[in-house]
C-alpha cells in the first residue's frame, strides 16, 4: 500500500515537473499584439523593396514590388510570429494574404545564445523579439512599430 501511495505521489510530481517546463512565455504578449494590429489596421504601407514570399528560394515570384502600396498585420503564436500582408485595395476579411516575415522562436533562442552580449545584458527572448520583428517590419515597409 505505502508502494502505491509513493509512486502515485512520485507520478503527481513528475506530472506537475512537465507541465511548468512545458509553459512557455509567447514571443509577443496578446495585449502587445492587439496593440500593433490596432495601429496597423487602418494603416496603407509602401514595400521599400521587392518582397519575396517567406522562406522564397532563387527564381520565386516577386509578391509586392517595391513602391507597393500594402496592408499588414501580425499573427502570432508561443513559437512564431508571423506578418501577412495584402494589396491595400483588398479587403483584409476576404484576403488570404501572403507571409511576408516570420520570426521563430529557436532562431531568437539561438542567436541569443551566440550573442554574448544579449547574454550579459540578460535581454528577454520577447524583447529581443520585438526588437527584431521592428527592425524587419521597418526595413521592408519603411513604418515603425
Amino acid at each position: 500500500m505505502h508502494r502505491i501511495i509513493a509512486l502515485l505521489t512520485a507520478v503527481r510530481w513528475i506530472a506537475l515537473i512537465l507541465l511548468v517546463l512545458g509553459c512557455r512565455s509567447a514571443l509577443l504578449e496578446k495585449e502587445k499584439l492587439s496593440m500593433l494590429n490596432a495601429r496597423l489596421h487602418d494603416e496603407v504601407l509602401v514595400a521599400r523593396t521587392d518582397i519575396l514570399p517567406e522562406f522564397a528560394g532563387p527564381g520565386k515570384e516577386v509578391i509586392f514590388k517595391s513602391g507597393s502600396r500594402i496592408r499588414c498585420w501580425l499573427e502570432a503564436s508561443d513559437d512564431w510570429i508571423r506578418v501577412k500582408a495584402i494589396p491595400a485595395t483588398e479587403n483584409r476579411e476576404q484576403a488570404r494574404g501572403y507571409t511576408i516575415l516570420y520570426i521563430f522562436r529557436k532562431d531568437l533562442e539561438r542567436e541569443m545564445k551566440a550573442d554574448k552580449k544579449a547574454a550579459k545584458e540578460r535581454t528577454g527572448l520577447q524583447e529581443k523579439a520585438l526588437v527584431y520583428l521592428q527592425a524587419n517590419f521597418s526595413r521592408l515597409t519603411g513604418y515603425a512599430l
